[in-house]
């Protein structure tokens, strides 16, 4: 398993050869799977062992029996791991599981709290499981700014849009997973943190979102624009970001019916575009 971040530069690197050696093996013996960091929080990294990424992890008969950060020499590291898994004799693992009794019993308990948390979701809250959840097209863009519309769960949309290309947007990537873990507890406030890179939208789209540098923020609450700003310093993003979501979530009604009459315009635009995309994409 190839533990990644999309924010990560090492990972997007570490990718290329990972899938070459996926080619170069019977899938019979040997399956590689990736698992975006993402969808996990820090404490359930840490309980696994994983402390950076890109990092490895290789399973035999249901027990961790490697487990190690890479870097520049991903393939000949996991090459060398493999076929030291494969020449090992029955003696040989049980001489190994012994030494390593403690470790594998750790990441064993580890993998049950896994078990425990999930099963405890229902189908729908398990399919929301990201901190942050990445969106891909149009449509998807939609259904989550139709999500701040669900009076029930009275949930706020954030959507980060972010550029492969920009450095800026990778240092800002796991700034906002960080701000996406303090929001998780809805005791803190109610955000369904998503994010977006750039280069699925047009540009029009772009222009029409009012969408200029990257990283980009927008809030969407009942549906319409709350806030929307970039912040291509990244030092200052994390303390940007919590403001404004502090100050939005802790606006009263009458102070949200004058924020909406200030601003009616610029929502106005914005919903009038969403609305141009809704008919071309024939989403109702």
């Amino acid at each position: 398993v190839l533990f990644f971040a999309h924010y990560c530069k090492m990972c997007h690197q570490a990718n290329i050869p990972y899938k070459k050696m996926a080619y170069s093996f019977d899938p019979q013996e040997v399956q590689f799977t990736r698992l975006e960091t993402s969808v996990m929080t820090s404490q359930q990294l840490r309980n696994l062992g994983i402390s950076r990424v890109p990092f490895l992890q290789l399973y035999r008969n249901g027990i961790c029996v490697a487990s190690f950060s890479t870097r520049w020499r991903l393939e000949k590291q996991l090459r060398e791991t493999l076929q030291a898994c494969q020449d090992r004799s029955v003696s040989d693992w049980v001489a190994f599981c012994n030494q390593f009794d403690n470790e594998i019993e750790m990441n064993k308990k580890a993998r049950q709290r896994l078990r425990a948390e999930a099963s405890n979701l229902t189908p729908k809250e398990n399919e929301e499981r990201p901190l942050v959840r990445t969106l891909t097209t149009e449509l998807q863009l939609l259904q989550a700014i139709d999500d701040s519309s669900n009076p029930t769960s009275n949930t706020m949309t954030v959507v980060m849009f972010h550029s492969h290309f920009e450095q800026s947007s990778y240092r800002a990537q796991h700034q906002y997973r960080k701000i996406a873990e303090y929001y998780f507890d809805e005791t803190v406030g109610n955000f369904s943190m998503t994010r977006m890179e750039v280069s699925v939208l047009s540009d029009d789209t772009l222009q029409g979102l009012g969408i200029q540098k990257f990283p980009h923020i927008q809030v969407y609450k009942d549906g319409k624009c709350a806030a929307s700003f970039s912040i291509p310093q990244s030092f200052v993003f994390s303390k940007i970001v919590h403001n404004s979501l502090c100050s939005i979530q802790d606006r009263t009604v009458s102070q949200w019916q004058d924020f909406w009459a200030l601003h009616k315009k610029d929502v106005a635009t914005i919903g009038e575009f969403l609305d141009d995309i809704r008919q071309r994409t024939k989403y109702h």
